[in-house]
């Protein structure tokens, strides 16, 4: 934690969990609260988590090709005028399935685009050998607010609604927009960065390699930033 873009990394990705990881129940909430059909929170969270698998598919492109800073504080903002947009319907008793739908697929679309950028940035932000470490302490306080920010999204949407639920959600994305943006990347590249980092809404499986003191990190099979992908709503 001693390595300031590193640190700055691990808040905004803290930051950004906690709403994501709330956002579910807050939607879930706002859905039947405006349309009580069974299939229409379906429909929504389908409109979420298809872009997401076909997004993640150019993903690694994009980020082998473009800036990874640039990427991540993108795949921030578009999540942050959506979930905006989706609080703002619902405070104002104009949300419909179509336009929730909409905001959903933009955003589980832009989340899925900064999975890879992310997965290989951690090498650029911490010493070779750091890399170890710098991933448990990464996963260590952002699975805890994995597990928690549920129940916390239940309980604001007891207290406050989910409009206002969804609103941090979108708050959480902006500010971890602006903490990446204040990234100092370095030039140094792994050998295969892809293998290294973090997921966007959970967090890598790590092992230590063999004979030669290599480390490497394999990628789950979940999402989120879903969480998170996980998508931006179910994982930032």
């Amino acid at each position: 934690m001693r390595h300031k873009p590193f640190r700055l990394f691990v808040l905004a990705r803290i930051i950004s969990m906690s709403g994501s990881a709330m956002a579910p129940v807050a939607l879930a909430f706002a859905v039947l609260g405006f349309d009580d059909r069974p299939n229409s929170l379906a429909i929504v969270l389908a409109g979420n988590t298809v872009p997401q698998l076909i997004m993640l598919l150019v993903g690694g492109v994009i980020a082998d090709r473009l800036s990874k800073r640039r990427v991540i504080v993108l795949g921030n903002l578009v999540p942050a005028l959506t979930q905006g947009a989706v609080a703002l319907l619902v405070a104002s008793g104009t949300a419909d399935v179509t336009r929730v739908a909409a905001f959903a697929a933009l955003a589980g679309g832009a989340s899925a685009l900064t999975q890879p950028a992310m997965n290989s940035l951690l090498p650029h932000l911490v010493a070779a050998g750091e890399i170890q470490e710098a991933n448990a302490l990464m996963r260590l306080p952002v699975n805890a607010v994995k597990i928690a920010a549920p129940a916390v999204g239940g309980l604001l949407v007891a207290l406050v609604g989910p409009q206002w639920t969804l609103a941090w959600d979108a708050a959480s994305f902006a500010i971890a927009a602006a903490l990446v943006s204040r990234l100092a990347i370095s030039a140094r590249k792994s050998r295969n960065p892809r293998f290294y980092g973090i997921s966007g809404k959970g967090g890598p499986n790590s092992r230590a390699g063999s004979g030669s003191g290599r480390t490497s990190c394999q990628e789950p099979s979940s999402s989120h930033c879903g969480s998170a992908a996980t998508s931006s709503w179910a994982p930032s």
